[in-house]
């Protein structure tokens, strides 16, 4: 997404995980944040003031690359 200036920004970074809750529950502490907010109970996320940072269950295990 280009800002006015025509300049790259990122609006949202999402972190897939088998616990989000785990990682969630990290990222409070570590910065501070307020309680994270459930969209339902496969993501969780913080708005913080420019950007969504947001945390993803996933259910199968990964695939060797």
């Amino acid at each position: 997404m280009l800002g006015d200036n025509k300049t790259p920004r990122m609006h949202a970074v999402t972190i897939a995980t088998h616990r989000p809750e785990v990682l969630a529950d990290f990222y409070q502490k570590a910065f501070d944040l307020s309680q994270p907010e459930w969209t339902d109970k496969d993501h969780a996320g913080f708005q913080l003031e420019n950007l969504h940072l947001g945390f993803d269950r996933i259910k199968e295990e990964a695939k060797a690359g």
